[in-house]
């Protein structure tokens, strides 16, 4: 009886609710930004998109903020979705676990072609 008593404690003892078999969360390692380095002002809204590797190189899937550092040039909204507002430079920033990266976006005004003087409104 003590035998089998010891054999289920042993066995118990190896439940503590660490489970090694499951996988761990490794370390962020970084951020990429995938992003125009200029928009239009009188473009659409564009997606920027944001990769995160974990320490062992792999694309890994966690929350990360994005915002722009001037909202009265362009507004990034939770999704990465940037719409210009005003010709300017802003940066673009992303953090996750700890890590932040930044790129520059610039909004432009579209240039106008030149003017023809054989058109009327020369």
């Amino acid at each position: 009886m003590r035998r089998l008593s010891v054999l289920i404690a042993l066995f118990l003892s190896g439940c503590s609710g660490d489970h090694p078999s499951e996988p761990r969360e490794l370390p962020l390692r970084s951020i990429r930004i995938i992003a125009p380095s200029f928009m239009l002002l009188s473009s659409g809204p564009v997606l920027i998109d944001v990769v995160l590797r974990d320490s062992q190189n792999q694309v890994v899937k966690r929350p990360f903020t994005i915002r722009s550092s001037d909202e009265k040039v362009v507004t990034v909204d939770p999704g990465g979705v940037a719409t210009p507002v005003a010709a300017g430079i802003a940066t673009i920033v992303v953090s996750s676990d700890g890590l932040t990266e930044r790129t520059s976006l610039e909004v432009r005004v579209p240039e106008l072609p030149p003017c023809n003087p054989n058109w009327e409104d020369c």
